[in-house]
């Protein structure tokens, strides 16, 4: 493979991902995005590579530059979601269950707290009567009742890569939480993943109910305790300009 810097090999809703130096890569944020997200996503990353988890080194970050930069180890490989083609999409789900297991293993991280990251979401979301208030106090609650841990909050097929094994990218949402929260924040991406691709539902059932089954298998009871977020976790969702089928969705289920 000939390394041509500046070549754009990824692109986001928050960023576009560039070859930089030989063996790095430069995550630059769009326009408009605020240079919290990076320091968000620096410092989620730096603790993951402390703890020793399977993630892409940082190399340099400028959170304050316009715009602001990442700078990471160049990791050689494909998506989880394509991985899945050889494993199978209960290989998926198993795949990511394991890893939020080791990621919750990491305890008290010095991050943004629930309270912090999700309420700003429920603040700043676009939501009917009393939604907001009624996903504030519920969030209140859940954070009070649980010790912090390590959450990622983004792990979903897309956010892991496969390079002899798997990798964990994009921390930007990395933060200390009760573990139940990371849990039900992955079950309601894999969920809703299906109003981006209809033609997958059968394929995306698969990965959410092999995620649901290994998380069971590792951390008895969990999976249940995880569904008391869910509400919140779907409010804050709003603030993330979901598809306008998931929004109906959401408000949906927040009526019933």
């Amino acid at each position: 493979m000939t390394w041509v810097e500046g070549e754009e090999i990824a692109r986001g809703a928050t960023a576009v991902v560039r070859r930089g130096t030989p063996g790095a890569v430069v995550k630059t944020f769009n326009p408009g995005i605020p240079s919290i997200v990076a320091h968000l996503e620096a410092a989620g990353s730096r603790v993951a590579m402390d703890a020793g988890l399977p993630v892409p080194a940082i190399l340099d970050a400028a959170p304050d530059a316009d715009p602001p930069t990442l700078t990471f180890a160049h990791v050689e490989g494909r998506s989880l979601a394509e991985q899945g083609e050889i494993i199978g999409p209960r290989g998926v789900g198993t795949v990511l269950a394991e890893l939020q297991h080791r990621i919750r293993a990491v305890p008290a991280p010095a991050l943004i707290l629930p309270e912090e990251f999700l309420g700003f979401q429920v603040r700043e979301a676009d939501m009917p009567g009393t939604m907001r208030e009624e996903a504030l106090a519920g969030l209140d609650a859940l954070s009070a009742a649980d010790p912090r841990v390590l959450c990622h909050m983004d792990l979903h097929h897309l956010n892991v890569l496969w390079a002899d094994g798997p990798v964990i990218i994009d921390w930007n949402n990395a933060m200390a939480a009760p573990a139940a929260a990371d849990v039900a924040r992955t079950r309601t991406l894999l969920a809703h993943a299906v109003f981006s691709a209809p033609e997958s539902r059968e394929e995306l059932g698969h990965v959410l109910d092999a995620f649901i089954e290994r998380t069971e298998e590792l951390a008895p009871g969990l999976v249940d305790e995880s569904r008391g977020w869910d509400r919140v976790i779907a409010a804050a969702r709003l603030d993330e300009n979901p598809p306008g089928a998931e929004r109906e969705a959401i408000l949906e289920r927040w009526a019933a």
